[in-house]
């Protein structure tokens, strides 16, 4: 049976949203998602079908290789090496060359699950632009996955990619290993199957470019700090949903996976267009590890920090804000509950009336252009304002999947 996007509880004025909260399995079959490009694990097309021989290279290393059969883990097998021999040049792992995949002058995105001990980092390779590693990556006991991107010389003859420089180490366990074409990691799999770069939104009429964001190993959306975003631009104009930005709602569940301090995005609409056309909002980290609002005045660049919210790091968290503007009214709710509420009538906001400037992971509010290390696996914008009985219903329907 085709996955499909979770339970949308709240149909009525329901005008954006996309749940990512099951796996995307037959994804080409459901009725919320996008097919989208083909995505290729480069890896795996090297020798052909792969069997349980395991066609791993160990390169200037000592260690001892043992591979293991474990259905928990992506691809259901790893490595372990143990005896790594602490050189800086101990190359574990290369799968990936040039024999019978051409990559000249593409981006190339590596990504694997490693747990062990000591530090690494992951290497792509070529032999015209030589070695480009990531940031270091100390390894823990838990399985982590890691991703790193690069572009291929156009005049490159050979080229891999590696887990490279493992130090201070003994035991070093690897997994699912995947190169694609692109610069994003999406889900893992072991061949070719339908990617998803795109989604349907849940009104099925509003396709979401996921070009600029990642996913997880369940395939929920991810977004890294650094360059993950959604952007609505091209195909989604809110202001023509709303009535002079009036009355509206902010349903999500996302899932903080670091500490975090003030400006960070997670969904925001551009605060003002110009200084006479002060307009938007934005559901943002408002202060260190607390999610809150800001709302435009009549002065540009000023707002209120409103309904702050605190949260635990890696720990799902469903998030409802509701925006009453004939009585400026703003309530927070937490996991189901109302957490505060607010109203002045100082408080202000209107929807920029053009299509380009509503983005989830990334803060463009004031001139800012922070993007945010989460995930955010459900993201929801309703015209109206939602009842605290739906947004009880909503949180009754999420805790269960999501371990709230």
């Amino acid at each position: 049976m085709a996955t499909s996007a979770g339970p949308n509880i709240s149909l009525d004025g329901l005008v954006f949203g996309y749940d990512t909260g099951y796996p995307m399995v037959d994804n080409d079959n459901s009725s919320r998602f996008s097919k989208g490009e083909t995505t290729e694990n480069l890896i795996y097309d090297m020798g052909g079908t792969v069997t349980s021989s395991y066609p791993e290279v160990v390169y200037r290393c000592t260690a001892n290789e043992t591979n293991v059969v474990d259905t928990s883990v992506p691809g259901g097998k790893y490595s372990r090496f143990t005896g790594v021999d602490g050189s800086s040049n101990n190359q574990l792992y290369s799968r990936f060359s040039s024999y019978s995949i051409d990559v000249r002058g593409e981006s190339v995105n590596y990504s694997v699950y490693l747990k062990g001990s000591g530090t690494c980092h992951l290497t792509i390779y070529d032999n015209q632009s030589g070695y480009g590693t990531s940031s270091t990556i100390t390894l823990t006991s838990n399985w982590v996955r890691y991703n790193y991107t690069r572009t291929i010389n156009a005049s490159a003859t050979s080229y891999w990619v590696a887990v490279r420089g493992v130090l201070n180490t003994t035991d070093v366990y690897i997994a699912g290993q995947q190169a694609m074409r692109g610069t994003h990691s999406t889900p893992y799999v072991e061949d070719t199957r339908s990617s998803t770069q795109s989604l349907i939104d849940l009104k099925e009429t509003t396709e979401i470019d996921l070009t600029n964001v990642s996913f997880d190993s369940n395939a929920q959306l991810t977004f890294d700090g650094t360059d993950d975003v959604i952007s609505l631009d091209n195909n989604f104009d809110l202001d023509t949903h709303f009535n002079d930005g009036g009355s509206f709602s902010i349903d999500v569940v996302v899932k903080m996976k670091e500490s975090a301090s003030q400006n960070g995005g997670i969904v925001c609409n551009q605060r003002y267009k110009t200084e006479t056309d002060p307009a938007g909002f934005g559901l943002v980290i408002s202060s260190t590890n607390k999610y809150g609002i800001n709302l435009t005045n009549n002065t540009p660049e000023s707002y209120q920090s409103l309904a702050q919210i605190p949260f635990n790091q890696n720990e799902y968290h469903h998030i409802t804000y509701t925006f009453e503007k004939n009585l400026g009214k703003v309530v927070a709710y937490s996991n189901g509950s109302e957490y505060t509420s607010s109203t002045s009538t100082s408080y202000s906001w209107n929807i920029p009336t053009d299509s380009t400037r509503t983005l989830i992971g990334k803060n463009t509010q004031g001139g800012w252009g922070n993007y945010i290390n989460m995930d955010i696996v459900i993201a929801k914008i309703h015209n109206r304002v939602l009842s605290a009985e739906e947004v009880k219903q909503n949180y009754n329907a999420y805790k269960k999947r999501f371990g709230i």
